[in-house]
């Protein structure tokens, strides 16, 4: 009698175990969530919003870059004056050097005569007929880079 019990147990046990594998296998199978499509290149990093905001009359620099000295000093006839120096990155000197001319030109600054002495270009912008902005560029990357990939510096100065 135990015999038959016990292979009436087995048998129900190996008929539920079947049932419960004939179940599992019915089931739909979620399907896998697509994979998120990656773009084919990365878009190059915008210009901080903080860089272009404190720039005097409202002008946009409109090349890539990064500020890398941001001071107030006073002049020797006791001006405040702002001076900010800024690494370019992948603009050529001379395409830089129009943009700028052009950004400036458009927020109503108008341009002197350029002075170039070596790697260095300087221009006065006047407004109201007086100097407001001075520019000086240099085709000479910075000795001490932020980022290897500098191709220049932008230095810009005027009085608060």
């Amino acid at each position: 009698m135990k015999r038959v019990l016990m292979v009436a147990g087995v048998a129900a046990l190996s008929i539920a175990l079947s049932a419960c594998g004939e179940k599992a296998s019915e089931q739909p199978i979620a399907p896998a969530a697509p994979a998120p499509s990656e773009p084919a290149t990365p878009e190059p990093a915008p210009v901080p919003a903080a860089d272009q905001a404190s720039l005097p009359g409202g002008f946009v620099v409109p090349f890539e870059h990064s500020i890398t000295k941001d001071r107030t000093v006073t002049t020797d006839d006791g001006k405040q004056q702002r001076r900010v120096q800024m690494e370019v990155f992948g603009a050529d000197m001379k395409e830089m050097e129009r943009q700028m001319d052009e950004a400036l030109a458009a927020a109503g600054y108008k341009a002197g005569t350029p002075k170039v002495k070596g790697t260095q270009r300087s221009v006065n912008f006047r407004r109201d007929g007086k100097v407001a902005v001075l520019l000086v560029t240099d085709a000479t990357p910075p000795a001490k880079k932020v980022r290897p990939d500098a191709t220049g510096t932008l230095r810009l100065s005027w009085n608060l």
